[in-house]
């Protein structure tokens, strides 16, 4: 089963943290805990809540919730497993993450520096989108970088990447958010929807910031599509790209 975590006051995992769980992990701030059979369990009112044997299904946010910070941790979970973090501001510094599906939730701030890694990689047949990430406002920096990676064998439509902000997003230093394609066909779109958007490979000098859809050498699937939307300004600065690009002998997207 998959592990659940809810502290309303708030999360830190700190360096050297360690997570040994069977199947996905689910850690948040949030002030309810939602079951698949339409129970709840409001954390700190037991006696508005209910109990169920069915499995955890989602979290609830009633109103501002706490921060949660993972600093210099690493997870991996097993393949199809989903990671799951979700809080009123959401940092990743210096971070590894790895596992089937990535779901990134904060009310305000999300902000992943320092090298963080996050990768998700959806076992073959699985065509959910892997890597979800909603925000108030999005900061990539420090050449950190979000990954939806489609393996051989992955299904036609699957692995796409879906990022919503409704305020401000920025890459910079160095960071990226890709969609990569290994296989024989075509995933699902990395969509990107933000209030205004900046990519500035100019700020701290760490080279190219990219908004991409990739094939790699050998592959024979399309790069699949990218989706922009933007409300206000789209700034592009000294190495800010936005594109596909077809490295195997499929399409870009």
């Amino acid at each position: 089963p998959s592990f659940w975590l809810v502290n309303p006051s708030g999360i830190v995992v700190g360096p050297g943290a360690q997570f040994d769980v069977p199947a996905g992990l689910h850690l948040a701030t949030a002030q309810q805990l939602r079951f698949g059979d339409g129970s709840r369990w409001d954390s700190g009112r037991a006696t508005a809540s209910s109990l169920s044997m069915a499995a955890p299904d989602s979290f609830g946010f009633l109103g501002p919730a706490a921060a949660l910070r993972w600093q210099q941790a690493q997870a991996v979970l097993r393949p199809g497993a989903t990671f799951e973090l979700a809080a009123g501001e959401l940092q990743l510094s210096a971070a590894a993450v790895s596992a089937g599906q990535v779901r990134l939730q904060a009310q305000g701030a999300l902000q992943l520096d320092q090298g963080s890694f996050v990768l998700a990689s959806a076992p073959p047949g699985d065509t959910r989108p892997v890597l979800q990430l909603t925000a108030g406002q999005l900061a990539l920096a420090g050449q950190a970088a979000l990954l939806a990676y489609a393996d051989v064998g992955a299904a036609a439509g699957g692995t796409g990447l879906d990022v919503q902000v409704s305020g401000d997003a920025g890459l910079r230093e160095g960071s990226a958010i890709t969609q990569l394609n290994a296989s024989a066909q075509t995933p699902g779109p990395l969509q990107f929807k933000a209030g205004s958007l900046t990519l500035d490979g100019s700020s701290g000098g760490g080279g190219l910031v990219n908004l991409l859809t990739q094939t790699t050498p050998g592959s024979s699937g399309g790069a699949g599509a990218l989706q922009l939307q933007v409300a206000g300004a789209l700034t592009l600065l000294d190495g800010g790209q936005i594109g596909s690009d077809a490295r195997g002998s499929g399409p870009s997207g």
